[in-house]
């Protein structure tokens, strides 16, 4: 290759024919064994256990913009992509990750739709901050993110340093 611009076009050449041979159902060979793709809205594979996620982010120009909230992702993720496991982005709750109601309504959507709630991506506070008392509030202010993680079924959060 030439240049950046040839890499960069063969790279997304060969990716869009990935999508495009999934999306016909293909098989495809991991370690030496045969795994069916998964086609229609059935994006996990029985056979490796492995699940494809959707982060709230790929909808953060909607998000900002008020076009859509943070409770309508849910159904967004499943209606128009078929994808079940969700990762949030806490700004996207809108400070309202410690409203009890506001939990419970993004809850009921997500057990209404089949939803699993991975993880809750937490930006804040500096937790490495290197000085311990400020280092210390930064850990104790996302106690809550947890809780709430917890409530949603999450199995974990994601900090930032």
């Amino acid at each position: 290759m030439k240049t950046r611009r040839d890499f960069l076009k063969q790279t997304g050449i060969i990716a869009l024919g990935g999508l495009a041979y999934s999306r016909l159902g293909a098989d495809v060979n991991i370690s030496n064994k045969t795994v069916p793709m998964p086609s229609g809205n059935s994006l996990a594979s029985a056979e490796t256990g492995f699940r494809i996620s959707l982060v709230e982010f790929s909808f953060a120009p909607e998000l900002m913009s008020g076009k859509m909230s943070n409770l309508e992702f849910p159904a967004r993720a499943k209606n128009e992509f078929g994808i079940n496991v969700i990762e949030y982005v806490s700004g996207f709750f809108n400070n309202k990750h410690t409203d009890q109601a506001y939990l419970k309504e993004l809850k009921k959507r997500c057990d209404d739709l089949g939803m699993i709630n991975n993880l809750i991506m937490v930006d804040g506070e500096n937790i490495a901050d290197l000085d311990s008392g400020k280092r210390k509030k930064a850990v104790e202010s996302h106690h809550a993110w947890v809780d709430s993680a917890k409530f949603l079924g999450c199995a974990s959060i994601r900090v930032n340093l």
